[in-house]
Order: C-alpha cells, then sequence, then structure tokens
C-alpha cells in the first residue's frame, strides 16, 4: 500500500491536471489529485540553397506548456545532436541537401516531430557537393557564309549571364540582323543574354547593290548648259552613298534620291555611285544644244540662214538679201514700177500685206521671188436702191468691163479677200444691200481696177430703226372751219393721216377713217375742242382744233 502511495505522488508531481482517488487503508476516508497535462509544438521551415552553396539554414520554432516539474525540452536531430534546450523557443540549422528530421523531447518523452528540407535554388543543379548553376549551349550560324563570321562559333553560358560575340562583315556585304537568342547589336558585337536556356544566334548578311540612273538634257540656246537628273537608290548601304564625276567631283551623298539636278556642258558625262569605297553603278548623261541651234565651243548658237531675192521686171525687193536666225520673220517691201502691179511673192514661206512681205518662220534658206505684171483697167458701176417699208435690204445693179483682162475678173465684196459676187470680164448683175451702203470692187488677176459704193436708203416715210426700213409715225392735218360759229350754226371738220392705219376723235366720231376732206358737219352749243389721234405700228400724233360758238343777243329799245 505504501508503494501505490508512493506511484501516486510521482504521477501527481509529474503530470498535473490529472485526476486520482486515494483512500487510505481503513477505508475511513480519501484524497483526491488533479494535474494538467502538458501540450507542445514543433516546426521546422524548408530552406532554399544558393548557387555555389551545400547547405541553407532552417528556422525551427517550438513551445512546451506544463512540463513536468523540474524538466526542460529538448530538439535533437536523428543523430541525436542536441540542437537547443529550452521548453519555448526559436533557433536555426544548418541542413544540407535533401531532408532533415528534427525532434522534441521533454523527460525523455518524444513529444513532437518535424522535418525540413533543402531545396537548390531554381535554375541550379545539385552535383552531390554543391548547388552547381544551369548552364546553356549558345550555338551560332551565318547566313550566307561568304558575308561574313562570328566569334567564338558556340559558348557555354550560365543561366542569366551575357556572353559577347564578335561579328566581321566581308567587303561588299552589310550585316542585316542578329536574331534566334535575345540580346543587342552593338556595332559588331552581339551580346547574347541574359541566357534563360540553349539557342542559336543566327547572322544574316545582305549583299549591298545599288542604281544609277541619269538623264540626257538639252542646252537652250544662248545657253552653255542644260540640267540631268541623277536618280539612284542603294540596297544594304554599309555607309552612305556617294554620286560622282570623273574628275572626282562628290555631286551628292545620300543612300538614294528621286532626282538631283546637275549641270553638264555640250556631250557626255558619265557620273559614278560608290559605297564604302565600292562603285555599285554608273551612268552616263548627254547634253545636246536644242533643235536649230550649233554648239560654238561655248554657247549654243541659234541656227541662221540667208533669204536671197529675185524681182521680176516691173518692181524690185528691198533689201535684197538678210540672214535672218531660225524661227525669226524677215520684212521685205515688194516695190512695183510705174504701170505694173504685184504679181506673186514666192519662195518663202510668209505673208503680203500691201507692198510688205513678211517672210517666216524662217527655217532654212531660201530666195523670195516676186512677180509683177501690167496693170489692167476696168470700169464697174453700181446703181443705187430703195429698201420697202419692212425690209431690210435692196437690190443694187451692178455692171462691169474689163479690157484685156490678165486672168478672170471677178466682183467682190466687202474687199479683194470677200465673198464672189460675179466673174468675167463684162457683165451685169443685181446683188442685195444692206441699209446704208456697200462696197463693190473689181478685181483681175489679183489686182484691184475698180471700187464703187451704192447706197441703199430707205422708201420715203419710212426710216430705218436698225433692223428694218420701218414706216414713220404718222402726220395729220387737222381744220375746223369756221373756227367761229353764231349758236346754231355748224362748222366743218377735215382731216387728213396718210400714214395712220386708224384715227380717232374726242367730241366727234370718226368713224375710223383716217381721211375726210370733204368735212364732218358739226353744230356746237357752245364753245368746243376737237381732238383727233391717229396711230399706226410706229406711233401716234394727236391735233387739237376748236369752234369758238357766239351766242347772239337782240335787245328791243
Amino acid at each position: 500500500m505504501k508503494i501505490l502511495k508512493t506511484l501516486l505522488l510521482v504521477l501527481c508531481i509529474l503530470f498535473a491536471g490529472v485526476s486520482f482517488i486515494y483512500a487510505d487503508e481503513s477505508g475511513s476516508g480519501s484524497v483526491t489529485v488533479t494535474v494538467t497535462p502538458p501540450t507542445w509544438t514543433l516546426s521546422a521551415s524548408n530552406c532554399t540553397i544558393a548557387a555555389g552553396a551545400s547547405s541553407c539554414t532552417t528556422s525551427l520554432s517550438w513551445t512546451t506548456t506544463n512540463p513536468g516539474v523540474g524538466s526542460t525540452s529538448q530538439v535533437t536531430t536523428p543523430t541525436s545532436i542536441v540542437v537547443a534546450t529550452a521548453n519555448s523557443s526559436t533557433a536555426t540549422y544548418t541542413v544540407a541537401y535533401g531532408s532533415r528530421d528534427f525532434y522534441l523531447y521533454n523527460s525523455s518523452i518524444e513529444l513532437a516531430k518535424a522535418t525540413a528540407t533543402a531545396a537548390c535554388v531554381a535554375h541550379t543543379t545539385w552535383n552531390g557537393s554543391i548547388c552547381l548553376t544551369d548552364s546553356y549551349l549558345v550555338s551560332t550560324s551565318v547566313s550566307p557564309t561568304a558575308g561574313g563570321s562570328i566569334s567564338p562559333t558556340s559558348a557555354t553560358v550560365n543561366y542569366g549571364a551575357t556572353k559577347a560575340f564578335a561579328i566581321t562583315v566581308n567587303s561588299g556585304y552589310k550585316l542585316l540582323s542578329v536574331s534566334g537568342c535575345p540580346g543587342t547589336l552593338s556595332g559588331t558585337t552581339y551580346t547574347a543574354g541574359p541566357i534563360t536556356g540553349a539557342c542559336t544566334v543566327a547572322v544574316t548578311f545582305g549583299t549591298m547593290s545599288g542604281t544609277l540612273t541619269a538623264s540626257n538634257c538639252t542646252i537652250a540656246a544662248s545657253a552653255s548648259s542644260c540640267n540631268t537628273t541623277l536618280v539612284w537608290s542603294t540596297t544594304n548601304p554599309v555607309g552612305t552613298s556617294a554620286v560622282t564625276t570623273p574628275t572626282s567631283i562628290t555631286v551628292a551623298t545620300a543612300n538614294s534620291s528621286a532626282g538631283t539636278a546637275y549641270a553638264i556642258s555640250s556631250g557626255s558625262r558619265a557620273f559614278y555611285l560608290y559605297n564604302n569605297s565600292i562603285q555599285l553603278s554608273t551612268a552616263t548623261a548627254t547634253a545636246t544644244c536644242a533643235a536649230h541651234t550649233t554648239w560654238n565651243g561655248s554657247i549654243c548658237v541659234v541656227d541662221s540662214y540667208l533669204i536671197s531675192t529675185s524681182a521680176g521686171t516691173g518692181g524690185s525687193i528691198s533689201p535684197t538679201s538678210a540672214t535672218v536666225n531660225y524661227g525669226v520673220t524677215k520684212a521685205f517691201t515688194i516695190t512695183a514700177s510705174s504701170g505694173y502691179a504685184i504679181n506673186s511673192v514666192s519662195g518663202c514661206p510668209g505673208t503680203l500685206s500691201g507692198s510688205t512681205y513678211t517672210a517666216g518662220p524662217i527655217t532654212g534658206a531660201c530666195t523670195l521671188a516676186a512677180t509683177f505684171k501690167s496693170i489692167t483697167s476696168g470700169t464697174l458701176s453700181a446703181t443705187g436702191c430703195t429698201i420697202a417699208e419692212g425690209g431690210s435690204s435692196c437690190n443694187t445693179t451692178l455692171t462691169w468691163n474689163v479690157d484685156d483682162p490678165a486672168g478672170t475678173p471677178q466682183i467682190k465684196t466687202p474687199n479683194s479677200s470677200g465673198t464672189v459676187v460675179a466673174s468675167g470680164a463684162s457683165g451685169t448683175t443685181t446683188y442685195a444691200v444692206p441699209w446704208n451702203t456697200r462696197i463693190f470692187v473689181l478685181i483681175d488677176n489679183g489686182v484691184q481696177l475698180s471700187s464703187v459704193s451704192p447706197v441703199a436708203a430707205c422708201a420715203p416715210s419710212t426710216t430705218w430703226n436698225g433692223s428694218i426700213c420701218a414706216i414713220n409715225a404718222p402726220t395729220t392735218t387737222f381744220e375746223v372751219t369756221p373756227s367761229t360759229v353764231f349758236k346754231g350754226k355748224s362748222a366743218k371738220l377735215t382731216w387728213n393721216s396718210p400714214l395712220a392705219t386708224s384715227c380717232t376723235g374726242t367730241n366727234f366720231d370718226t368713224g375710223g377713217a383716217i381721211s375726210n376732206t370733204t368735212g364732218l358737219i358739226v353744230s356746237p352749243l357752245e364753245t368746243t375742242t376737237y381732238t383727233l389721234t391717229c396711230v399706226n405700228d410706229t406711233g401716234s400724233t394727236s391735233n387739237k382744233v376748236t369752234t369758238e360758238v357766239i351766242t347772239l343777243i337782240i335787245k328791243e329799245n
């Protein structure tokens, strides 16, 4: 019984919070003891091993509540290495690659277990000793191979690192692009990276080429040069292209141009397109004088031509010759001797006006030839005529006669270049002449022999209104006889308006008559004014007469 009592006492000391009931041997009484049980926690964090390292540090944290009386908890490893001693605390511990278990003990009793895992950081791999950074193969390619090269041709590069490659461009080629691996190009150095995986640095070269054209041009009269238009382009230029002349004069610098002007003198001029000291293209421009001009060593001079003359019997030409530039005109005076007239002018293009012949525009040497003819006599007469009312013209009678005509005489109006009215050595014809006058000329073999100007006048009682001969406004005679009468007596009204179409009266009735010469009897009772109004298509006229009425008063003595 004593041993049992002792065991109960130990349990009460070690495990508070647990209730035990103890009864004495006599059974007369008992004691209850309560002991609170302990609680505990243990945690271990995972950790990451850095590149090049072999371990990392885990963080341990533990608690022990209501530990046994007089006991202290311990954290240990599987190899029974004590990490820390405390009922509640934190601690760190270095862990190698893989997993490590940790235990919480109190009074040699295992209370808890925790496991920490140590893993290599991303993009590294455990090699059995350390976490080694991953590496990748960076290979290269060149296209076309004749365009250049890249060095080194391959490299093994750690993750996240960069690698510089030197690119060599062969003559006549240009570096077009670098692709395949991320990176940056500076000049001819390509820095690949940061590298995150295997890749290929692909270098592409392009052949440099160019085109150049030069237009021909025309030098204007009196000028010494003209402008050629240079057009060029450069494909895959290495540097800046330059267009030069054979004398190494730089015309322009640019990789392309849609049109650059350059002055060249008579003859041919060669131009060259260079880039990076390499000739890519050549072109030749030719400068020629404008049509009808000739290069004299300094400028393009307008061509000139000799105009000579030849005058037949009966006249002369002045000047007798002249040197005239291409496209220019020159006036010559053709003079007919007495008894002669100009017959024809030929040989050089031009126009004759009176006695002046304007030759040209001159396009080559020529001879101006004039012939003359004896003047033929002739007569031409024309009668005047009268335009009827409402008409716009009348017929004149033309009569002519030519003695010994040189050709076929003609009557023309209104001049020698006008309309032909009639032909023949003599004759009579009629021709409509508008109001006023018309000129008619008698021509024989281009020579005017006579002219007449018949007059076309409006018929009496008509007037030209700009279109026709219209009848005049009516004129009227209107009389009353006697003009004074005694009351109860009569008077007589007479009138005449030959141009009127009708007449009306005021205070009397005309009956529409335009004339009454026998008289209309009126018997006014008081002094009366009579008005006669006569009209036609042109206008109207009014006349008034007054009959005074006298009242006779007889007084008795």
